[in-house]
């Protein structure tokens, strides 16, 4: 399944800076920059030694997750989500949350990647594409669309029944399938190869330990053809090494457009993470914290056009991510049996990681087998 680190570069958002700003609309460049200055001045030893302190307790009980949502909710009498559930178990909000992301863009990205990876025998016809942690199926849908066969795999049976419906629902004739698997132990039908596997949207943030994310590496590797190629997308390295500037509060407001007889939906906050968020120096694990919620000041009724309100918020919980940095992913993909080709700071040929800082925001990287 996908998660995703806030918004992409350049996408207009709400973000509440860490510094205790008032909410702004801008690009994430200038938000970070602007948390970055008054972060830098207010840091204190004291703050950072805390977190060290408590890194210990970041595996928090799954049953304490949501409670401050759940409280919220019976305070101004909404249902939030039924206990127990988080994002992963209710996709229809997931894809909400994080609809925005341009996928057919990105889609075209990733085709220019595989076509690259041919050379001049270049075949005819798309190949085949297999999505790890494939989540609602956006990227899955966007490919097919582009004539690719693909097949997505995820862990949560509600995220797959989800995009099965919106691949019934996008009208086309698509060549996508899903299936349930462990992305670190699947296998695709006998001697099923790619043309590429897709790691998106920070999917191998999942795995923790050096052990399971060769095990996926190998596994990708082993249902690549022989010119294909492994697209990894993952957070920046640099916001390893800037805690807890980047990686403290964002958030951003979900709005959807009315058409004309349709009920008019209730905007939504996605707040991605609080400063009191723990992080883990020695494994580089982030234990956010992430609440998705309607406006405080909302209103049922718009004039005389009703509002969709969605019971299942107020949502809060907890997601564990894992950071890389460069140097890991190359050695990770060496022992996977596969060669880092290219690394970018974005889905865009023109923005080579390492280059131009200002227009770097994710680590995406090409891998080949190394035979």
């Amino acid at each position: 399944m996908k998660w995703f680190v806030g918004p992409s570069r350049g996408a207009k958002r709400f973000a509440w800076l860490s510094c205790g700003q008032r909410w702004c609309d801008g690009s994430v460049g200038q938000a970070l920059a602007s948390s970055e200055r008054s972060w830098r001045a207010q840091l204190s030893v004291s703050r950072h030694c805390k977190g060290l302190a408590e890194a210990s307790s970041l595996n928090r009980s799954s049953e304490g997750r949501g409670t401050k949502a759940a409280a919220a909710a019976e305070a101004v009498g909404e249902r939030g989500p039924p206990k127990g559930k988080t994002l992963y178990d209710l996709p229809h909000l997931y894809d909400k949350v994080f609809g925005w992301r341009d996928y057919s863009s990105e889609a075209d990205f990733i085709a220019r990647v595989i076509e690259g990876s041919r050379g001049s025998g270049a075949w005819s016809k798309p190949g085949s594409v297999l999505d790890l942690g494939c989540g609602t199926g956006r990227h899955c849908i966007a490919l097919a669309m582009k004539g690719y066969s693909v097949t997505g795999l995820d862990s949560s049976s509600p995220m797959l029944d989800y995009a099965r419906r919106r691949v019934e629902e996008a009208g086309a004739s698509l060549s996508v399938e899903f299936v349930q698997q462990d992305m670190t132990d699947f296998s695709i039908g006998p001697g099923k190869t790619f043309s590429a596997v897709t790691l998106l949207l920070g999917t191998l943030s999942h795995i923790h330990s050096n052990d399971q994310v060769v095990k996926c590496l190998s596994r990708a590797r082993d249902h690549l053809e022989k010119d294909g190629v492994v697209v990894l997308e993952l957070a920046h390295p640099s916001q390893l090494f800037s805690l807890p500037l980047e990686l403290g509060t964002e958030a951003w407001d979900v709005k959807e457009v009315r058409t004309e007889g349709e009920e008019e939906a209730e905007d939504v906050v996605v707040q991605y993470g609080e400063e009191d968020d723990l992080f883990d120096p020695v494994s580089q694990v982030l234990t956010r914290t992430v609440s998705v919620k309607h406006p405080k000041k909302k209103k049922k009724f718009r004039g005389r056009k009703p509002l969709k309100v969605l019971d299942e918020l107020p949502l809060e919980e907890e997601v564990e991510q894992r950071f890389f940095t460069c140097q890991e992913i190359r050695l990770l993909a060496e022992l996977g049996g596969l060669k880092v080709v290219q690394m970018y700071g974005d889905m865009a040929e023109s923005c080579v990681l390492g280059t131009d800082q200002d227009e770097e925001f994710r680590m995406v990287v090409v891998l080949k087998r190394k035979d």
